[in-house]
């Protein structure tokens, strides 16, 4: 409140000149020079009047806006505790067998909308919808750990396609948006990172920089994840495909501070993880769209994923890039109206 009035201050200040200047117009016309126009005072009047009531409406809306402050502070607050409630509860589902695990986890998702069973993958996916957002989660057991892949758009590094159209060149089942990308010119389009297809890395290993992750999969089809500042560190988990993109959510089952350029933003977002029996998950959630879905905050996300049991979980690329494609049919809604073209998919080719 004293910045604030000290502001109001300041912003009078001239206006008090302006007065006082005007005071002296009784003034003798001979200290005036020669051919200058009297001022229109009407008019000065008149502006003056209304800087003072905008003044004045600021003035009035300082206690609002100190109450939006302190909301927010306790919005913030009141997330922290029940995260910290979230992680204790989470923890004390290792003790669980996996049929006991494997039960409450399927109570927590409810009913699975759609499905897909071989002998090398079981799949089912589920709704998820919350106050702000709509959302799609794929549960997926792994049999064949040869089957979940990462492509380039066309298959080069450099182009682009949509996740629709890499999932019917591959006849995938599945498909998802991947990494992140950024233009290089020339209509060259680049992944960011490290990103691996078919055990090799696309171009020579990138060390981590900031809360620039990897996480992929290893050659027995568990997700694996990190910040890598050497090559030798990934090589270690025996990786097999896997992009790169920030930040990183989840890590042993307790959350991760989001960096402060990503908290309290609302958008659509691609999320990759693993529950506690080993099953992966992706987590595609709508967004930018009114009346539909609004997008998720990176911290209500991680409160979901807490919820869920989730152990290790990675923010993907997000935004418009966010598309999720099962059993033939685009599942989500992409904020742009239509798929984006993206420089990495992860499938799943039954």
């Amino acid at each position: 409140m004293k910045l604030i009035s000290a502001f109001i201050i300041l912003l009078l200040a001239p206006f008090g000149g302006m007065v006082l200047a005007l005071s002296q117009q009784n003034a003798p016309a001979a200290f005036l020079p020669k051919g200058q126009l009297v001022l229109d005072l009407t008019e000065i009047s008149r502006e003056a009047q209304a800087a003072y009531e905008k003044t004045l409406a600021l003035y009035a809306s300082s206690g609002f806006i100190q109450s939006f402050l302190e909301e927010q502070q306790q919005q913030s607050h009141e997330q922290q505790q029940l995260i910290a409630q979230l992680v204790a509860q989470s923890l004390a589902q290792t003790e669980l067998s996996k049929e006991l695990y494997e039960e409450q986890l399927l109570a927590k998702l409810g009913v699975a909308v759609d499905s897909y069973s071989s002998h090398s993958v079981e799949i089912l996916l589920f709704n998820i919808t919350q106050q702000n957002y709509r959302s799609y989660l794929v549960k997926i057991k792994l049999f064949d750990p040869d089957m979940i892949k990462v492509r380039l758009g066309h298959g080069e590094l450099g182009r682009i396609e949509t996740t629709s159209a890499a999932v019917r060149k591959e006849d995938a089942i599945f498909g998802v948006n991947g990494g992140g990308f950024f233009y290089a010119g020339q209509n060259n389009y680049l992944p960011m990172g490290n990103t691996m297809v078919d055990g090799k890395l696309i171009n020579a290993f990138a060390p981590a920089t900031g809360d620039v992750f990897f996480t992929g999969f290893s050659a027995s089809g568990a997700l694996i994840g990190g910040l890598f500042t050497e090559e030798q560190q990934l090589m270690a988990l025996n990786p097999v495909a896997g992009v790169s993109f920030s930040p990183i959510l989840l890590q042993g089952r307790l959350p991760v501070d989001i960096p402060g350029r990503w908290q309290g933003t609302r958008h659509p977002r691609t999320i990759i993880g693993n529950f506690g029996n080993g099953d992966i998950f992706f987590w595609v959630i709508d967004g930018r769209r009114p009346g539909w879905s609004r997008g998720a905050t990176l911290e209500e996300a991680q409160i979901k994923l807490l919820e869920l049991g989730v152990v290790d979980a990675y923010n993907l690329d997000g935004g418009g890039s966010s598309t999720m494609v099962f059993n033939g049919k685009l599942i989500n809604r992409p904020s742009d109206g239509n798929e984006r073209a993206v420089a990495t998919t992860i499938i799943i080719v039954p």
